[in-house]
């Protein structure tokens, strides 16, 4: 009896290669193109198809078609796709043409924002929990930024403050949080 499960070969899915998906880690710094969620703590990440591969079979295994997103967003998005309101490209796009963050919430800009929060679900309760999280690791170091008084602890503060805000978890949240905390003498 055919209960219509199938085996699935690796090249029905050309795209899953394991250095396909090594390179999307390394140059999405393990966080969710979309919500910059760090999972690979908790999860395998999935690789996901910008366009989706059912309406643009001809991009599926385009390089610039694919990116890291967490199981949420890829779930969410699926392969949802309005050609008068797509969704933000985090590759081609400036996100901060179309988003911006007043602390852990995330606003729209423009339509494709609004359209990138509410069918990512960009303000659900968990992730404004995780990017408060963050916004609050990075005023602690801030704050003992500011409250150092020797050059060196000042410098191994920024140096730590610098790098979440290189490659840490919801890069633009924290960011705009240490921007307004820190006016334009914080290079010390």
């Amino acid at each position: 009896m055919d209960r219509g499960f199938h085996s699935v070969r690796p090249e029905d899915f050309p795209w899953s290669h394991a250095d396909i998906k090594a390179a999307l880690i390394a140059e999405t710094a393990g966080k969710c193109a979309y919500c910059e969620a760090r999972m690979l703590a908790v999860s395998f990440g999935d690789i996901e198809h910008i366009y989706p591969k059912s309406m643009f079979p001809e991009l599926v295994v385009s390089w610039n078609n694919l990116t890291l997103a967490c199981s949420g967003c890829n779930q969410r998005k699926s392969s949802k796709y309005d050609a008068s309101s797509e969704f933000i490209n985090p590759y081609v796009d400036d996100p901060a043409e179309h988003l911006f963050f007043l602390g852990p919430a995330v606003y729209e800009r423009t339509n494709r924002g609004m359209y990138t929060i509410v069918e990512l679900g960009l303000n659900d309760i968990p992730r404004i929990e995780a990017r408060m999280r963050a916004i609050e690791n990075a005023a602690n170091l801030v704050a003992r930024f500011q409250a150092a008084t020797d050059d060196t602890t000042k410098s191994m503060l920024w140096r730590l403050i610098d790098s979440v805000l290189q490659g840490g978890e919801y890069t633009a949240a924290v960011s705009t949080y240490v921007s307004a905390a820190i006016q334009p003498a914080s290079s010390s």
